[in-house]
C-alpha cells in the first residue's frame, strides 16, 4: 500500500515536472522583420529626404561661415584691421561657429524626432502581430533576438515565418 502511493505520488510528481517543461518558447528577430516592412522602408527614405534637406541648409550656412573666416584671415594676414576690428570679428565668427553646432544638434534632434512619430505605427503593427503569433501558438514567451539581451536560452521556436505572414509579407 505505502509502495503504491509512492509511486502515484513520483508520477504525479513527473508529470507536473513534464507540464512545466513543455512550456512553449519563441524567438524573433525584429530588426530584420522591420527591414521586410514596405512601411517601414517608406519611412526610412522619407527620413533620408528630411535629413538631406536640412544638412543642405546647414551646408549653406556652413560655406558661408567658411567664407567670412577666410574673408578674415586674410584681412588680418595683410594688417588692415585695427584690434578692436579683429576682436569684434573675432567675436562674431565664434558666434556664427556656435550658432552653426547649435543648427547641427537640432538636426539630430529633428531627425530622432520624426524618426519615433514615423516607426510608432510600424513598431505597433509589428508588436501586435507578434502577440498574436504568441496567443494563436500558445506560446509562453517570445524573446527578440536581435536585442542580444539572451544570454542563454533553450533551444526555441523561430516564429519569424509566422509573424511575415500575419503581417503579408515574404
Amino acid at each position: 500500500m505505502k509502495i503504491s502511493k509512492i509511486v502515484i505520488v513520483f508520477t504525479f510528481l513527473f508529470m507536473a515536472v513534464q507540464a512545466i517543461s513543455a512550456q512553449k518558447i519563441g524567438h524573433i528577430n525584429s530588426g530584420n522583420i522591420l527591414a521586410l516592412m514596405p512601411d517601414a522602408a517608406k519611412a526610412d527614405s522619407g527620413l533620408v529626404l528630411y535629413r538631406n534637406e536640412l544638412v543642405a541648409k546647414g551646408d549653406s550656412a556652413g560655406r558661408a561661415f567658411e567664407k567670412e573666416y577666410k574673408a578674415f584671415v586674410e584681412a588680418y594676414n595683410a594688417g588692415t584691421l585695427s584690434q578692436i576690428q579683429v576682436q569684434k570679428r573675432q567675436e562674431e565668427l565664434q558666434k556664427a561657429q556656435q550658432t552653426l553646432q547649435a543648427y547641427a544638434q537640432e538636426i539630430d534632434a529633428r531627425i530622432a524626432n520624426l524618426r519615433r512619430q514615423l516607426l510608432q505605427p510600424i513598431l505597433e503593427k509589428l508588436d501586435d502581430a507578434i502577440r498574436a503569433i504568441g496567443k494563436e501558438g500558445n506560446y509562453q514567451a517570445i524573446f527578440d533576438s536581435s536585442t542580444g539581451s539572451t544570454l542563454f536560452a533553450q533551444e526555441s521556436d523561430d516564429v519569424s515565418e509566422l509573424v511575415k505572414k500575419k503581417l503579408g509579407l515574404k
